[in-house]
């Protein structure tokens, strides 16, 4: 897999809109890289829906990718994004993690 985007992976030879998440370029996308390298390096991704354009992404281990990216202040979560993903911004947000590091 290689991160384009906190938000934008190409896995194989297809890229991939990660589900619910607005992505960043920079460290946050480098962040996103090191977690799934350090994390076997091989993503499952899943159609939201038949032929929908964007996925749902899960290490080998059943996580979550975009999840992961928001609890580490790596990405935004959508205004339709899931209750999990905003509690995992908000949590980013509290704890001042990545691109909520520098926000008083």
């Amino acid at each position: 897999a290689k991160v384009i985007t906190s938000s934008q992976i190409t896995v194989g030879n297809k890229t991939v809109n990660l589900a619910f998440i607005q992505g960043v370029s920079g460290p946050q996308a480098r962040g996103m890289a090191a977690f799934i390298a350090g994390n076997g390096g091989i993503l499952s991704c899943t159609p939201l829906a038949p032929g929908a354009a964007t996925m749902q992404c899960m290490t080998e281990a059943g996580v979550d990718v975009a999840e992961t990216a928001l609890f580490n202040g790596g990405a935004r979560a959508s205004t339709d994004a899931p209750e999990n993903y905003r509690n995992a911004e908000a949590a980013a947000r509290l704890a001042k993690r990545g691109l909520w590091s520098t926000q008083q």
